[in-house]
C-alpha cells in the first residue's frame, strides 16, 4: 500500500481532493490500520462489492489460488483449524 501511494500520489491527491503536501501513511501505520479493522465486517463489505462489481456467467470457468495468511492459524492440532485465507480468482 505504501508503494501504491508513492506510485499514484498525484492521482490520489486529485481524485480525493487532498492537500498537495499531504503525507501518506507509512508501512507501520498501514499495518496498524489493517490490524484494527473488524475482519467480519470487512469480509461482508468485500463480498457485497464483489457481487456488485464482478459478473460471472453460468458455466464460466475460473482459475483459483488460495493462500493462508501467516500467523493466523488457531487450533492447528484440532479437527477444526481456524485461519484467514486470501483467495485469488
Amino acid at each position: 500500500m505504501v508503494e501504491f501511494t508513492k506510485n499514484h500520489r498525484k492521482t490520489l491527491i486529485k481524485l480525493l481532493a487532498l492537500p498537495p503536501d499531504i503525507r501518506f501513511p507509512s508501512d507501520s501505520r498501514f499495518r496498524n490500520i489493517i490490524q484494527a479493522l473488524d475482519f467480519e465486517i470487512l469480509a461482508v463489505v468485500f463480498n457485497v462489492w464483489c457481487k456488485q462489481t464482478l459478473s460471472i456467467d453460468e458455466g464460466e470457468l475460473m482459475a483459483m489460488d488460495g493462500k493462508s495468511i501467516k500467523s493466523t492459524l488457531t487450533g492447528g492440532n484440532s479437527s477444526y483449524q481456524n485461519f484467514v485465507t486470501m483467495v485469488s480468482v
